[in-house]
């Protein structure tokens, strides 16, 4: 059977001899991919370590150091304290990994000798990396690598706690009020002001939020910054909250929630996870997708779009709107892509309206079958979710 690439997504028969499951079109490709895929591996060859999960979840574009209690001890994770810096220990192995090539075999070293610290510090100095904010982090936290310190870290629920009542006396909550307090006195507060104070909240744990939470990144139009972190927006609101009331932020928050789709879209892709919000599903071509492996390839081709930077967003949503997006991506942005990869967008960005639906389909009858597709895809999303080596196949077609 042919598959994709899982590295450049060239059709292949090809698969890694020690599992059969991943597909790679040369040993190039396999060797590329490697240090994600070796923890998955059947047969990895060696023995797997902390290090090496650690590089396989940055090079797969997770977060599983949150989750595996050995890593987040042997690499600090434990120690970190709070969601900002745990963020900021974990943009400083992508450094190490991605950025300066460290190996995972000689980052399991420099732990096992007891200088992983030094060392990091020490590749950061010969990279010339050593001015930046994640290097400034690193040498202010040197005890999140001492194996000596023992501080026993808050759980998230007291960060978030602690969090919530910063966020409450900032809006001239008294001092002495506790959380039950907190919690008894906004029961009265309407969606919008609760929405509010959440943000608040997001504000004094991460400085704004991210992609990861999309209710607030797209509600208060981070979305719209090129870089999805938005640091213009995180300066602007931090301003903005320290010259208005909470009172006063409420009411600017409740300008009608006219969020275009293609915001749905941009933090759908980037965070590649979840259902899909619905009003994507046909104006951006995933209701055309064949299988699974079409479905992550059109997200990925997005994901590489916004990331890139190659696109305007509200060109592309104006595209969408007139059902000109592969026009659009093809003859104005002249994006350079093999004849597979034409074929393809093609086929499920040129069709969405003509075959989507039934012929001489009233709007009722469409709706019908939207909610049909929404159900389709959740299905999907259960499927893959427990059984991730298997493959579906969404006939979407109206028959």
């Amino acid at each position: 059977m042919t598959r994709s690439c899982v590295v450049c997504d060239t059709p292949t028969k090809k698969t890694c001899t020690g599992c059969s499951r991943q597909s790679y079109c040369s040993h190039q490709c396999q060797a590329q991919d490697w240090i994600r895929h070796i923890i998955e591996c059947d047969t990895p060859g060696r023995e797997i370590t902390t290090a090496d999960r650690l590089a396989a979840a940055i090079f797969g574009n997770n977060e599983d150091w949150c989750y595996n209690e050995e890593l987040n001890i042997d690499f600090g994770f434990w120690k970190a304290g709070s969601q900002t810096n745990t963020r900021m220990l974990g943009a400083v192995y992508i450094d190490l990994f991605r950025e300066m090539g460290v190996k995972p075999r000689t980052v399991h070293k420099w732990r096992i000798e007891g200088r992983l610290y030094a060392e990091m510090l020490a590749t950061y100095r010969k990279s010339g990396r050593d001015s930046g904010p994640n290097f400034d982090w690193l040498c202010e936290h040197p005890h999140v690598f001492d194996p000596k310190h023992q501080e026993i870290p808050e759980t998230m629920r007291d960060i978030s706690e602690r969090a919530k009542l910063e966020a409450w006396r900032f809006i001239g909550g008294p001092e002495s009020d506790t959380i039950q307090d907190l919690i008894k006195k906004s029961e009265s507060w309407s969606q919008n002001k609760i929405m509010c104070f959440h943000f608040y909240v997001n504000m004094f744990i991460a400085g704004g939020p991210f992609v990861v939470v999309p209710e607030f990144w797209l509600a208060f139009g981070y979305c719209v910054f090129p870089d999805e972190l938005a640091l213009p927006a995180r300066k602007l609101y931090k301003a903005l909250v320290t010259k208005c009331s909470f009172d006063e932020f409420v009411v600017l928050s409740q300008s009608p929630e006219l969020i275009a789709p293609i915001w749905y879209l941009k933090a759908w892709v980037l965070r590649q996870g979840d259902l899909p919000e619905p009003v994507i599903l046909i104006p951006y071509g995933f209701a055309n997708c064949r299988d699974r492996l079409e479905l992550n390839h059109l997200m990925r081709f997005y994901c590489k779009l916004f990331k890139d930077q190659e696109i305007s967003p509200l060109d592309l949503h104006s595209a969408a709107e007139n059902d000109g997006i592969f026009d659009y991506l093809i003859k104005t942005l002249r994006l350079k892509i093999g004849k597979p990869e034409r074929l393809f967008l093609e086929r499920v960005l040129k069709t969405h309206n003509r075959f989507i639906f039934p012929k001489n389909a009233d709007n009722e009858t469409q709706w019908q079958y939207l909610h049909l597709i929404i159900h389709v895809f959740f299905f999907h999303h259960l499927f893959t979710t427990y059984l991730p080596g298997a493959t579906l196949r969404l006939n979407l077609r109206w028959d």
